[in-house]
């Protein structure tokens, strides 16, 4: 058997099959990182794939990872709160969000009793819920296409920066006070600790990273830009388990998984202003604030 032979037969074995796109370096291609596919064909030395989410077409060499592999995660920081109690706290955000949200209209937020519903289901058997597609709202698709808030939502979707589901043993992942330890001491950081976690997942104490930040707007040990001044970032770090307890309920709210949260939620995060004057509150991106 030559080359072209074994080419042809590995993907032709790949047809039905589904992948996540991984490890793409173009503009384009990273785009796609992260993103479920099945194979549908074949054309030369590359395999012919449609997207699942959206149905796009695509062209890929070596840079599928069956589906299963993908879905194999574990937290760089050990497993986190033990099931019972990420059962129990999936339970409590499911049960306050839909408190929060029961004088809406069934049609304006039907995603986050979808998701809720999702949840209650897999919970009261005892077992964690299984990954579902990072951002999907988890409706039924005649519901999802009568609701235009739901679809603005959805069609502002950010290609997932990981997988492209949302596990939820992972969010722990990279939560400060978690387990983790300083990026520049390698001491460990500790919940009670005053503590920066940067977008870019390094975290560290606060005194080992002040004389870094009084000169510089990156990361210390990545060069990552920060949106806004590096001391900032202490701002929104609680507690671990309120950290936990906080992207649980985005999750509720968004359907990101943890990695999205933290690209796109945690990088600059939106705060509730209330109106002087008593009317609606508004939504500020913490960097635009003066």
């Amino acid at each position: 058997m030559d080359l072209e032979d074994g080419i042809r037969m590995q993907l032709e074995s790949m047809i039905g099959e589904r992948f996540v796109i991984v490890h793409l370096a173009s503009a384009r291609g990273a785009a796609l990182n992260g993103r479920r596919c099945v194979v549908t064909g074949r054309d030369g030395r590359r395999a012919a794939v449609e997207m699942l989410d959206d149905g796009a077409a695509f062209r890929c060499c070596c840079n599928l990872m069956p589906e299963a592999e993908a879905s194999a995660y574990t937290p760089p920081h050990g497993a986190g709160v033990p099931e019972p109690e990420l059962l129990r706290r999936l339970a409590e955000a499911a049960d306050s969000l839909l408190a929060d949200h029961s004088d809406v209209g069934t049609s304006e937020r039907g995603d986050i009793r979808a998701r809720a519903a999702y949840v209650k289901g897999h919970v009261a058997a005892g077992r964690v819920p299984p990954p579902p597609r990072c951002g999907d709202t988890l409706m039924a698709p005649a519901e999802q296409e009568a609701n235009p808030f739901v679809l603005a939502l959805a069609a502002a979707r950010p290609a997932c920066c990981g997988d492209g589901s949302a596990d939820f043993r992972r969010f722990n992942a990279g939560l400060v006070g978690g387990g983790g330890e300083c990026a520049v001491c390698t001491e460990p950081l500790g919940a009670s600790q005053r503590a920066l976690g940067f977008p870019c997942g390094h975290e560290f104490h606060e005194g080992c990273a002040k004389p870094w930040l009084a000169g510089h707007s990156t990361c210390p040990t990545c060069r990552f830009q920060l949106s806004m001044p590096g001391l900032e970032y202490a701002l929104m770090l609680g507690d671990y388990e309120a950290q936990l307890t906080a992207r649980l309920r985005e999750w509720f709210i968004s359907g990101f998984c943890e990695r999205c949260q933290a690209k796109y939620m945690e990088a600059d995060p939106f705060m509730v202003i209330p109106d002087a004057n008593g009317g609606p509150s508004l939504l500020v991106r913490r960097s635009h604030m003066a």
